[in-house]
């Protein structure tokens, strides 16, 4: 297939609130007619100055430092997932080739009940997990009239449930450490409640 565009979300890149996007592609008339074109222009100044500020705030170095040691978190980051998953029957799905910054983790032991799913995002939510995003599979959601099979996951029909975390720009160990310890609390107990 071809890409377009990449589309490169501010807050895991550049350490800033969610809410901002950088859009990029092989084609300067794409960018410019395709993508800008259609945008109606009503959004917020904030995302664009949120960028700013904090890249005049960091400098290079700071910036390169943040960077280099999310880097040489990966492979923790990684890990750590990897252990939370496999203790409860789940895998780390294999992006890492791709992508180095979003990992994603199957939610199979939850069944095909897409409220549970859901309830598991909620779950990781109210204990302090901010930024995972959790996709139900065999979804589908109509936007402007065109129906979208497998809504919020890269393809349609996929496989498994999946819930993504990131390890973003500015991620510490510890960070990553209170991570699995509330992943760890949220699996255990929605193995509890199905029994498992």
């Amino acid at each position: 297939g071809r890409v377009d565009a990449i589309v490169q979300s501010t807050d895991k890149n550049l350490m800033v609130p969610v809410g901002g996007a950088i859009i990029a592609g092989p084609v300067k008339n794409f960018i410019e007619k395709e993508i800008s074109q259609t945008y109606a222009g009503r959004a917020s100044m904030s995302p664009v100055l949120d960028v700013f500020v904090t890249l005049i705030e960091l400098g290079t170095t700071g910036f390169c430092t943040l960077r280099n040691r999310r880097i040489e978190l990966i492979e923790y980051f990684h890990s750590t997932l990897n252990r939370i998953a496999e203790k409860y029957g789940e895998r780390v799905l294999s992006t890492a080739k791709f992508n180095t910054i979003s990992f994603a983790v199957t939610l199979n032991h939850l069944g095909n009940e897409i409220d549970d799913v859901t309830k598991f995002g909620s779950m990781i939510f109210t204990r302090g997990v901010s930024g995972a995003r959790v996709v139900a599979r065999n979804t589908s959601n109509k936007v402007a009239g065109i129906e979208f099979e497998g809504y919020g996951a890269s393809i349609s029909n996929y496989h498994s449930h999946y819930f993504t975390a990131a390890c973003s720009i500015g991620i510490s160990k510890e960070e990553i450490d209170t991570l699995a310890t509330r992943l760890d609390k949220c699996f255990g107990e929605t193995c509890k409640t199905k029994n498992l």
